[in-house]
């Protein structure tokens, strides 16, 4: 018996849906289908005054016939995979009956979606506002561009990458209590920038800025030994063998008090024992 093939209702709606959404993000950003679709339908870069602007922002792509529950399921693996990425991500439903687009920002509605879900769940359910309407023809769209805008300030906050806004006028630091997580990823990136910074100004021969840095570096993050061993190469610059030896005792300390270090480095990285040489032989040059 000769087997027709199909196209169900619900692939065509899907198509007819993404069809839509595309036109109406058309309007005010560069809209690409991925090769591979894992869970996202267009991948869109914002314009500006006709312009390209470098932020991109990802776009998942639903479709119903009528949109009578406000609530959308997300299997878990497609939510992980979101947050994965570089850019915001968005989910727009477009409702067929009544010819709207609603749109929902993922990092907004991220604390709501984490309460939702549970260790063990396969699919969280997001809810949809039916105020967030991206309208045909460029209609209501400042309001999506300023959500664009806002979740990748929050993306980046969240990354440890803060920014402060754009312009000339810059939208300045928010006052927040942020989240352990946030904190950590904000510390290291302190720390990462500042030794870049310090190891700069060394090359430069800056050694009083290099200096101050370094300083409130070995105040501001106790955890570490290298900036204490690059404390020490400094007072070693300066001609001040006391202190640098004191630095660099110091360093020494702090590596023969970690137990992880050898436990948990790559194979390619050097042992502890190797570490603890090479700050006595830069004592050996005092």
């Amino acid at each position: 018996m000769k087997t027709e093939p199909k196209v169900p209702l619900s692939r065509r709606r899907g198509g007819s849906a993404e069809d839509e959404i595309k036109a109406r993000l058309k309007y005010f950003s560069i809209p690409a289908k991925p090769e591979l679709d894992i869970g996202l339908d267009l991948c869109c870069e914002l314009l500006e005054e006709e312009k390209p602007t470098g932020k991109f922002f990802g776009v998942q792509a639903k479709g119903t016939e009528s949109l009578d529950h406000l609530a959308w399921s997300i299997k878990r693996t497609t939510l992980e995979y979101w947050l994965m990425q570089s850019f915001p991500v968005f989910l727009i439903v477009y409702d067929e009956s009544a010819d709207n687009c609603y749109w929902i920002s993922i990092i907004q509605n991220l604390q709501d979606i984490v309460k939702k879900l549970a260790p063990a769940s396969k699919t969280v359910s997001i809810s949809i506002n039916k105020s967030h309407i991206l309208g045909k023809c460029g209609h209501q769209k400042d309001d999506f561009i300023r959500e664009v805008k806002n979740a990748t300030f929050l993306l980046d906050l969240f990354r440890g990458r803060p920014q402060l806004g754009e312009g000339y006028v810059r939208r300045g630091a928010p006052l927040a209590i942020l989240s352990k997580g946030v904190v950590l990823n904000l510390n290291e990136n302190i720390r990462t920038s500042l030794n870049f910074l310090i190891n700069h100004y060394i090359c430069t021969n800056k050694i009083h800025i290099a200096f101050f840095l370094c300083e409130f570096l070995t105040k501001f993050d106790t955890a570490h030994y290298d900036h204490f061993f690059k404390m020490g190469q400094i007072y070693r610059i300066l001609g001040k063998k006391e202190e640098a030896r004191k630095y660099f005792t110091k360093a020494i300390q702090m590596c023969k008090a970690d137990p992880n270090w050898n436990r948990l480095k790559k194979p390619s990285d050097p042992s502890i024992e190797d570490i603890i040489k090479m700050i006595e032989n830069e004592m050996k040059r005092l």
